[in-house]
């Protein structure tokens, strides 16, 4: 760059040297040659030596004045016209110019009175007229714009110009087919051959012409291949058409030809989306922000930060929308949409209704807000809402799904029924409604039914898959395992890349206790879709709970392929499964290179970071990681503050939550958390009090002063907070799992039991709770099939969890399927030091005949003091001895 501006400092020393010998009107032809060539720095040099020569030298002011206009530097233009017509009012032309000048500057007035002093004297100078048909145009004069067109063409009947300006007046009329006449006319004659087609793509966009629209700029493109409106314009249509691969040619035409612009990233990070590769989409799309603001790439970054659960960029870049456009209704739509998924109901409901006043007749923001006040437990109104929407588009079949769910919630088990019926009737090929009747009727124990309404749904197309899936769940519940494999491997067939069938049969296997042949599945799924993450992830679980590491951390690290954080988050959790944290930060930072701003990688690399005691590292990363995601990173952030002797670092950050948003749970919880950190127990609880009082959600707010109760080992109050919290939050899964462990710890086994067996009824896919009541159903004889079955489920949710396969294993041992439970206690064992798991896989080793492993698995557990199973333990190191 300094070698470039030394370059040019040389050109003017060099081009001012030269001037010096040549006359004033030398200087002039040569400043004016330079300028129509668009040399305008050299055309700048030369104007400007004339003029000092001759300050009154007329036809170099007023070139340079045109210099300035044309390089739009509107201020310097003026001065200049201005001197020009003090120093000889006779030159018109530069009074025609002032009003250029004037109307680029906004000034309309003082440009028609400029126009009018020149038409004074000049009459019959149709390019005079044309100024003024485009001033009075400006001020939306349609009558007087059209007048003046007209006048300029009658004086030069073949002014393409003044044609553009009239079809230009009468579309802003809204006289399409008058404006249409006069673009075709002008194509035809093949001058102004580019202006007249972008004019003509304006007047088919109005009418909703796409294709002629789309003919419109290939018109253009085809006058100028470089075009960039026309580039960025059909990568647009062939982005609505479907056409992914025009879509990449242009946003790559357009970063290759003007690679500083912002069109071409924007594009690219469009196709990106449509292609559900949302990281580098992310990447593409902060490139084009970098050089251009535009609403729709703030759309598409919050959709992909949406479809990657990153909520509050998501968040941020729909507000955005709003502030560019605050009465955009999708940007509207966006924000309530993400607010619901925020679990900020209250919210939602008043960016619904704002929504509703920009389009009443709208069934969207209608739904949306019964969907906010469902979520409130405001029933009767949230009906009201989905009422309405029903009304505005019966066809929808999703509003009589929401419908029947706020029916079941208010304990209308028939009318919920009857909504999801009338979804399917209204909308038979939606696969959805379907699957929620077919899923209702499993729950209710119509099995028969359930599989009627699935089968009726069947038609030989891709989606059946879905639908035999869903059979394949309900023949598992019915202990049918024959036809769960047939039902599978049908799915397979009408659609042989959907990645559920493959793993759901995987899954059926290794509940089976055939886990070679779960992985079978898994490569048969690698060989038809061989970039298959889910596939490559379970590949890898699989073969680490084998006991086979090499091929394991192999195939998590094929994995990486996908670039897909998921793939990076894996293998660092399993290098540090095997103790190594600094090959697992490594991973991390490689995967941070691709998505910046990915929270997971954010906080797996701090808390990495932390544990190799690079303090300062890691909190670098907690606040990279509170900067997009606040009420992930907070409690983090803190932590590390405090860690590193920062703790007015800290409690600040606590009270900023608290100050910026006095009625969100999230400041209260943080700051709690640090006076906890800090021993503060009493700050702790005022914080909290304070918060539950404040709060319109404050149910986590109860679990956290419950913990500290717990902690300090004031456990009846712990229970009767759970208790106040679970009778005003029924539904609160994580209060009912809160109580129940509190039991558990108690020895207050039955009633633990009781309340994990109501929030599995509630929330059949709490993993934790299928995980405790298994390991609690392994106490009772009867019981232990149905624990295997519940411990089954926890380890398809969490399949590399160390907790997951020790109740696993455990359950296979209780049920006398020993071979198959040394191995998932070996993998246990193998991520989890804990006596527990080591007096496991002691009896596992004990039920095989391995006596000397035995042995040597309870001395690793006897090392510790304290833990339930001890005494057992000691009994069986003596009878092993």
């Amino acid at each position: 760059m300094k070698k470039f501006l030394l370059l040019i400092l040389l050109l003017n020393l060099v081009l001012i040297a030269a001037c010096g010998s040549k006359s004033k009107e030398e200087l002039l032809e040569e400043g004016v040659s330079n300028l129509e060539s668009g040399n305008y720095s050299a055309a700048l040099v030369l104007l400007n030596n004339a003029l000092e020569k001759d300050p009154n030298f007329v036809p170099a002011r007023y070139q340079l004045g045109k210099l300035f206009l044309e390089t739009e530097k509107y201020d310097r233009a003026e001065k200049e016209f201005q001197k020009v017509v003090r120093q000889n009012p006779a030159n018109l032309n530069a009074r025609l110019d002032l009003g250029q000048v004037y109307l680029a500057m906004d000034q309309p007035q003082k440009a028609i009175e400029e126009v009018n002093t020149y038409l004074s004297e000049h009459p019959a100078d149709s390019e005079a007229y044309l100024v003024l048909g485009r001033i009075y145009f400006h001020q939306r004069e349609w009558q007087r714009s059209m007048a003046a067109f007209e006048k300029a063409l009658e004086i030069n009947p073949e002014g393409e110009d003044a044609r553009l300006g009239l079809a230009r007046v009468m579309l802003a009329q809204n006289d399409l087919e008058g404006a249409r006449r006069i673009t075709d006319a002008i194509l035809s004659s093949g001058t102004k051959v580019k202006d007249a087609a972008y004019l003509a793509a304006r007047i088919e966009r109005r009418a909703g012409d796409v294709e002629a629209y789309k003919n419109a700029w290939e018109v253009v493109l085809k006058e100028d291949p470089k075009d960039p409106a026309a580039l960025y314009q059909l990568g647009l249509i062939a982005l609505e058409e479907g056409d992914i691969e025009a879509v990449e040619d242009y946003a790559a035409n357009l970063k290759r030809i003007y690679p500083k612009g912002a069109e071409g990233h924007q594009l690219e990070g469009f196709v990106l989306y449509q292609k559900d590769q949302y990281e580098p989409a992310i990447i593409s799309l902060q490139e084009s922000l970098r050089v251009s603001e535009h609403i729709q790439t703030h759309q598409y970054l919050g959709l992909s930060y949406f479809r990657l659960n990153n909520f509050e960029l998501a968040l941020n870049h729909f507000q955005k929308m709003l502030d560019l456009e605050p009465e955009n209704l999708p940007a509207r739509i966006l924000v309530a949409t993400t607010l619901l998924r925020q679990k900020r109901p209250q919210e939602a409901v008043y960016e619904a209704e704002k929504a509703i006043v920009l389009a009443p007749g709208n069934p969207v923001p209608h739904n949306l807000l019964g969907s906010a006040l469902a979520a409130q437990g405001k029933y009767e109104e949230a009906m009201k809402a989905f009422d309405v929407a029903i009304d505005l588009d019966p066809s929808q079949s999703m509003l009589y799904v929401k419908k029947g769910l706020v029916e079941f919630g208010q304990g209308d088990i028939v009318g919920g029924e009857e909504s999801l019926r009338q979804a399917v009737d209204v909308s038979p090929d939606v696969v959805g409604s379907r699957l929620l009747l077919a899923g209702f009727l499993q729950r209710k124990g119509e099995l028969d039914k359930a599989l009627a309404v699935l089968e009726e749904g069947l038609n030989d197309e891709e989606k059946d898959a879905l639908y035999l899936n869903r059979m394949a769940q309900i023949h598992l519940r019915s202990g049918n395992t024959d036809k769960v494999i047939e039902v599978l491997e049908m799915a397979k067939k009408v659609f042989p890349s959907f990645e559920p069938s493959y793993l759901n049969l995987a899954n059926l296997y290794v509940r089976m206790g055939e886990p070679e042949k779960a992985l079978d599945e898994t490569r048969v799924l690698l060989s038809v879709d061989a970039d298959n993450l889910r596939g490559r992830l379970l590949e890898g679980a699989l073969l680490e709970g084998l006991g086979r590491d090499d091929e394991a951390e192999n195939a998590y690290r094929k994995a990486l392929d996908s670039r897909n954080p998921e793939a990076f988050r894996a293998l660092a959790t399993y290098l540090v499964r095997k103790g190594e944290k600094a090959q697992a930060l490594e991973v991390v930072e490689a995967g941070l290179n691709i998505a910046r701003e990915e929270a997971t990688l954010l906080e797996l690399a701090g808390r990495l970071s932390s544990d190799l005691g690079r303090k300062a590292q890691a909190i670098k990363y907690f606040e990279r990681l509170f900067e997009s995601s606040p009420d992930r990173g907070g409690a983090l952030l803190a932590a590390a503050y405090v860690a590193n002797d920062q703790n007015d670092k800290a409690l600040s950050l606590g009270e900023q939550r608290i100050s910026r948003n006095p009625g969100a749970p999230a400041g209260y919880l943080l700051l709690a958390a640090i006076h906890r950190q800090g021993g503060n127990l009493d700050a702790a609880h005022e914080t909290l009090d304070k918060g539950i009082e404040r709060s319109s959600e404050p149910q986590n707010l109860y679990l956290q002063k419950s913990s500290l109760l717990v902690q300090q080992d004031k456990r009846d109050q712990a229970m009767r907070l759970l208790d106040q919290l679970i009778k005003e939050y029924p539904g609160f899964s994580r209060g009912l799992f809160a109580k129940a462990s509190l039991l558990q710890i108690e020895g207050q086994v039955d009633q633990a039991v009781d309340v994990y067996e109501e929030l599995l009824a509630q929330n059949p896919m709490h993993g934790p709770s299928l995980n405790n009541l298994a390991y609690l159903y392994l106490d009772q004889p009867e019981k232990r099939q149905e624990a295997l079955q519940l411990a089954y489920r926890a380890y398809r949710l969490s399949p590399t969890e160390s907790a997951v396969l020790d109740t696993l294993g455990y359950a296979l041992l209780h049920n006398g399927e020993t071979e198959q439970a040394r191995k998932v206690l070996e993998a246990a064992a193998a991520r989890l030091d804990h006596p527990s798991v080591h007096y496991h896989l002691a009896l596992a080793y004990d039920a095989s005949g391995e006596k000397q492993q035995a042995r040597q698995s309870l001395q690793r557990a006897l090392q510790h003091d304290s833990f339930p199973e001890r005494d057992a333990a000691q009994q069986l190191m003596q009878q092993l001895n």
